[in-house]
């Protein structure tokens, strides 16, 4: 975040759901960050973990909460239950993310309905599916060019079951926190594994996203934001 904020970014995005070995962020953390973002009159968004059971709402409440106090600039929702918490919670400027699938101008039109005030594309759409959209121009519209983010998120650990031991009768040794593990396909592409604070497994492409070359037919499309994934 700080090395964005250095570089220029005009919105920060805060992924707050903490991957194992990564040093999680406190609410201290928030409030800096907040801070120096409104000194370079820049915006950051937080965004909360994108799966959360039953379970972990009150854990997500509190989030949205600490990001109120902290005087963020909006909530970036992976999922439309997280959108009604932040929005239960009293939250205004909230982001529909990519999680939303959102691959039509159907589903634009249900979140402006619900009052989404910027949505990320999918980025599984090509561009000249982008350019048939005709709701871009009645909300900002951002696109993701460059980075690497989970292509699937699944609450079977293979590092757990596989290495460590884990079972029905059997706590996992947490071989995650020894290595680094990937999945290698049939043609030879390893797939990046990470896990999180609640031992979910992120598949990561074998490849990153990068679409420089296509920055100016993409903001001939008219999107309105071009983002950058960090990790």
């Amino acid at each position: 975040a700080e090395a964005a904020l250095a570089n220029g970014a005009d919105i920060i995005i805060l992924n707050i759901n903490t991957l194992r070995g990564k040093t999680p962020l406190s609410e201290q953390d928030i409030q800096q960050l907040v801070e120096a973002a409104h000194i370079k009159n820049k915006r950051l968004y937080v965004a909360p973990p994108m799966i959360a059971h039953e379970g972990q709402t009150e854990n997500i409440k509190r989030w949205l909460q600490t990001a109120k106090e902290a005087k963020a600039d909006g909530i970036m929702a992976g999922n439309i239950g997280i959108f009604q918490l932040a929005k239960e919670a009293g939250w205004l400027n909230i982001c529909a993310d990519y999680t939303m699938n959102i691959f039509n101008d159907l589903t634009i039109k249900q979140l402006i309905g619900e009052e989404a005030v910027q949505v990320t594309l999918s980025p599984e759409l090509n561009l000249r599916q982008i350019d048939d959209f005709s709701f871009i121009g009645n909300v900002p519209v951002e696109v993701i060019v460059h980075g690497n983010f989970p292509l699937m998120i699944s609450e079977q650990c293979v590092c757990g079951s596989v290495l460590g031991d884990r079972s029905s009768k059997n706590k996992c040794t947490m071989p995650c926190q020894k290595g680094h593990y990937g999945l290698k396909d049939r043609m030879g592409m390893i797939f990046p594994l990470e896990m999180d604070n609640q031992c979910r497994m992120y598949v990561y492409n074998s490849k990153g996203l990068n679409l420089y070359k296509r920055l100016n037919d993409l903001l001939n499309s008219g999107v309105d934001v071009i983002r950058l994934e960090a990790k």
